[in-house]
């Protein structure tokens, strides 16, 4: 289903039922609840235990030749003493060693964890639920698996796909909660109906419509922050000056406190007199930006002090993405162009260096030969 439909709230919901019924079991919920006070629960998943299954956590930090091979052996290992287990497992593809950070459909060289546990899926000892979003299935999984011999492994459930008045309702809810917790920037609503929009007359697929939005909207808080930072007269004019004092003291703070905990990442190369000052200054910033984070919050009970991403914001970042991605585009056709002019000019010169002393017929032939 595509994101934000709710595949993974629906898992944790079937997490909190099984944990409640096994509390109502163990007899720690209290004399007074019953079992019918009790959430439905299908009678087969009330022995069960549920596990999340980080597929990126298996393969972090590999720094020597062999050790993930020797994490998916443990994790086979402990498959095999835990045959009541629910695994769910989002974002599945990054256990097929596809996925964003790899070409599409190909997987050589990758770390297919799936291509391990064949076996134990095939048994059936344990549940497994995969999912993912529509784009990164079309994307991903279809050019991997195009028999679909994985995929018939499991009994597939596709989610409808959310309309577009759908997905301008969803956006309506959650779009504040894109935002930094902070609460000092806030969305237009009409703002956001008017993205969608924008996005459905662009010829965005659906399936990716409230992605595209999702990621437009957080880009454009992320620009209007950098823009308060650089002091841009065109954002800076209209917030409170409180307001952006607060914002600019408080990422300075947290600059400060990344700087500190890069240098005492390294503890050889720092005297102890001056490791032992350095916890102490990251401990008076850490307070300090504890603060202005306070401060920030109750500004923001003032709703005449809230920033407002507006629909000209979002449609502003929406046309310099696509200004940067033409660019960059730009760049990359101006490479390949350099790279074959500089081939046909290097062919020129064999050319040349070989027509001398050769018959005609065997002028192309020869510098190839060579180069070879």
């Amino acid at each position: 289903g595509e994101s934000s439909q709710g595949k993974t709230a629906l898992m944790k919901e079937i997490a909190r039922r099984i944990w409640i019924w096994q509390q109502f079991a163990e007899g720690k919920l209290g004399p007074d609840v019953k079992e019918a006070d009790l959430p439905y629960l299908h009678e087969g998943l009330k022995e069960s235990v549920f596990f999340a299954v980080k597929f990126d956590g298996i393969g972090k930090d590999i720094s020597l030749l062999g050790q993930w091979e020797g994490r998916v052996n443990s994790f086979k290992r402990w498959l095999k003493i835990r045959t009541e287990a629910i695994l769910y497992g989002d974002e599945f593809q990054k256990g097929l060693g596809v996925g964003e950070a790899n070409s599409p459909g190909k997987s050589e060289g990758k770390r297919d964890l799936f291509q391990h546990l064949k076996e134990p899926i095939a048994d059936g000892e344990q549940a497994w639920v995969l999912s993912t979003t529509l784009a990164e299935f079309h994307l991903y999984i279809e050019p991997y698996d195009p028999s679909h011999a994985f995929i018939r492994r499991f009994e597939l459930i596709q989610l409808e796909s959310y309309t577009p008045e759908q997905v301008k309702e969803v956006m309506r809810q959650i779009a504040n909660k894109l935002m930094p917790k902070d609460g000092i920037i806030e969305v237009d609503k009409a703002g956001t109906d008017a993205l969608v929009d924008k996005l459905i007359d662009a010829g965005t697929p659906e399936f990716l419509l409230l992605n595209e939005a999702k990621n437009l909207l957080i880009d454009a808080s992320n620009d209007l922050r950098r823009k308060i930072l650089e002091g841009d007269p065109s954002v800076s004019a209209t917030i409170d000056p409180e307001v952006r004092d607060v914002l600019i003291n408080r990422e300075k703070t947290a600059l400060r406190i990344r700087n500190l905990r890069n240098r005492l990442s390294r503890t050889s190369i720092l005297h102890p007199v001056r490791k032992a000052n350095a916890w102490r200054d990251l401990k008076h910033l850490q307070k300090e930006y504890e603060k202005l984070q306070s401060r920030l919050t109750e500004l923001a009970k003032d709703p005449a002090k809230r920033i407002t991403v507006t629909g000209e914001m979002l449609f502003a970042t929406q046309k310099e993405k696509q200004e940067i991605a033409g660019q960059e585009a730009g760049k990359a056709l101006e490479a390949e162009a350099r790279k074959l002019k500089g081939e046909l000019l290097q062919i020129g010169r064999d050319l040349k260096r070989y027509r001398v002393d050769l018959p005609v017929t065997q002028t192309v032939d020869a510098p190839m030969k060579s180069r070879s």
